[in-house]
């Protein structure tokens, strides 16, 4: 299985960070320093805080927005576990918010979501989450995941460590 107990990072009070992007190229150039927190639960759902700097008019703008996440498989498919945005609090939002995360992975040293689950030899857009004392040394099985499901990975780490202290 490409996944092991992905809801722990959906309910982990730790925060946690993005430190890969892939085939985001539009967003990457103009978000940085993403990082989600726990806030707890909303009846069956997870609530989380997600806060990142958006740059408007050549300057790094801090923003955040709360998240209701609804765990889901589809029928038959219980291998494909997905996330799905049930409420969006907070205005505005990075462009690109999407309504479905497939989770494409999970251990305990990263969460990778997908645009969707490619198909054999296909790849997708990606995100990978982790936590903080992780970021800069990512673990060879995330690293391993993104180069076989996600399109050009792009380390963020680099563009966001600063903003982590």
């Amino acid at each position: 299985a490409r996944h092991r107990n992905p809801e722990r990072w959906i309910k982990d009070t730790d925060d946690i960070y993005m430190a890969w992007m892939s085939g985001y190229e539009e967003t990457a150039t103009k978000v940085k320093c993403l990082k989600s927190k726990y806030c707890g639960m909303y009846g069956p759902d997870y609530h989380r805080n997600i806060e990142f700097y958006e740059l408007e008019k050549n300057n790094w703008i801090y923003r955040r927005f709360n998240v209701v996440l609804e765990w889901r498989t589809l029928p038959g498919k219980a291998n494909e576990p997905r996330l799905e945005t049930a409420h969006i609090f907070g205005y505005p939002l990075p462009e690109a918010i999407h309504s479905t995360y497939a989770i494409l992975f999970a251990s305990p040293f990263c969460i990778i979501f997908g645009a969707e689950f490619p198909p054999l030899n296909v790849k997708t857009d990606c995100t990978c989450w982790t936590k903080f004392h992780y970021i800069e040394n990512l673990h060879w099985e995330c690293k391993f995941i993104l180069d076989h499901y996600c399109k050009k990975p792009t380390n963020v780490v680099n563009k966001t460590g600063a903003c982590w202290k």
